[in-house]
């Protein structure tokens, strides 16, 4: 659990983003690191509506934990799926670790690693480790499958 919460504080240290957002992001982590969640959360929302990746991905985890809001794991879902689909690198290790756990999804192994994979191919160190303890659980057909997907996902989402 502290790794969900940790994720939020250091989303903020890679993410490139906009000024307007940086702001934005500013004021809505340091809510949260007040545990003002009920206003870190509803910053962060403002912020996941306007089309704010890393702000998607901090909802999700402020679903997912129940801070400032009820904890609903279809939203945490949901706003993880956003933020990973927009290829933010938070929201796709978040998405891997909800399939991984089996929380609020069917675990499911192969998309827990296609997930970690995205991540760590952006330079997550935390889905690197994630996704080698995950790979421990498929066979080889299945790690292939699971870097398939990842492939695949890769080549619909270029620019």
């Amino acid at each position: 659990m502290k790794l969900k919460q940790c994720l939020v504080g250091l989303a903020l240290l890679g993410a490139s983003i906009g000024a307007a957002f940086a702001v934005d992001l500013v004021s809505a982590q340091a809510a949260y690191d007040k545990g003002d969640f009920q206003e870190a959360f509803k910053q962060f929302l403002s912020l996941a509506e306007e089309g704010n990746t890393l702000a998607m991905s901090s909802t999700g985890v402020m679903y997912d934990m129940g801070q400032g809001t009820t904890k609903d794991y279809a939203k945490a879902i949901e706003w993880y799926k956003k933020s990973a689909d927009a290829g933010n690198q938070f929201g796709q290790f978040n998405l891997g670790t909800m399939y991984y756990m089996g929380t609020g999804v069917e675990k499911d192994m192969i998309s827990a690693c296609k997930w970690f994979a995205l991540a760590t191919r952006q330079g997550n160190g935390q889905a690197r480790i994630h996704m080698h303890i995950c790979e421990k659980y498929l066979n080889d057909a299945q790690r292939v499958e699971a870097n398939r997907q990842a492939d695949e996902f890769v080549a619909q989402h270029k620019n």
